[in-house]
């Protein structure tokens, strides 16, 4: 039999064969018919870009331009800005988020665990992020919310070997393009 996994670690698997995967599948999609905002997202295109499909139906339905985004020429660009950093009066208006990340232990030197803690104004979330090789050459991080509780029980598996990550992330948009600057805080490695 064929196992059709949708899956990512920590979660379930489907491992039905091929017919009952498209029965279920049929069955699951006419209960939603009459749906005023029910589409279809086909197995068309590969799974990275059937996920940004579905965001960016998503998106259209609740009335979020997506932009270039998630077009498949689409490409996350970065650059080392060099300070010093110009008065906030030379940015549009911006948004400042408060982040800190901290590796943790790890049993496997190609498998990357770290915590993120973002927010302003004393609101924070929690972010718990695997990294991991996936068979196909690429890495695949699972990133899974958490509370605040559970975030600092996990601190305590911090990696010594690595610095603490601090930074203010500002964002912002210029032409319709949006952007985030990171500007790191002590202590931080050379750059």
């Amino acid at each position: 039999a064929i196992c059709l996994l949708y899956v990512l670690q920590g979660h379930s698997c489907r491992s039905e064969d091929v017919g009952l995967a498209r029965e279920l599948d049929y069955k699951a999609a006419a209960a939603w018919v009459g749906h005023p905002y029910f589409d279809v997202i086909d197995n068309s295109t590969d799974f990275e870009t059937k996920i940004k499909r579905m965001i960016s139906s998503v998106c259209q339905k609740v009335g979020i331009d997506t932009g270039d985004r998630l077009l498949t020429t689409s490409k996350k660009v970065k650059f080392h800005v060099l300070g010093p950093l110009p008065p906030d009066s030379a940015f549009p208006p911006f948004q400042d988020f408060d982040v800190e990340h901290h590796y943790l232990q790890s049993t496997s030197g190609r498998v990357q665990a770290r915590l993120r803690k973002r927010g302003q104004k004393g609101h924070w979330s929690y972010i718990h992020t695997i990294r991991r090789p996936h068979p196909n050459g690429q890495y695949v991080e699972v990133k899974t919310q958490m509370t605040a509780r559970d975030y600092n029980n996990l601190l305590n598996q911090a990696d010594d070997a690595h610095f603490k990550i601090i930074k203010t992330r500002r964002c912002f948009l210029v032409n319709n393009q949006y952007f985030q600057l990171d500007i790191y805080k002590e202590p931080c490695h050379a750059r």
